[in-house]
């Protein structure tokens, strides 16, 4: 999965890159939202990007998948343990 953005901030080895969210980003949870509905990653800035700078981040799906799994499982299976325990 391929997303397009604008670094809105950096911050140390970060950068901040605003996007519009797709249906698979919805999804997923790992990233906030500004007020307007367009989502800001947080990701790794090995490329030195400045605010401003239009970037291309790529996902893995594997990664998409272990973030959904993570935001619709992971709770259900400790709602399920704390269920049974008592």
């Amino acid at each position: 999965m391929s997303e397009t953005g604008v670094v809105v901030g950096c911050h140390e080895d970060q950068a901040f890159v605003e996007m519009e969210a797709s249906k698979e980003c919805e999804a997923c949870g790992a990233c906030r939202y500004t007020q307007t509905g367009r989502m800001i990653a947080p990701i790794t800035n090995t490329l030195d990007a400045k605010i401003g700078d239009a970037v291309s981040i790529n996902i893995e799906p594997k990664l998409v998948l272990l973030a959904a799994a993570t935001v619709y499982i992971l709770p259900i299976a400790f709602f399920f343990v704390g269920y049974t325990s008592g």
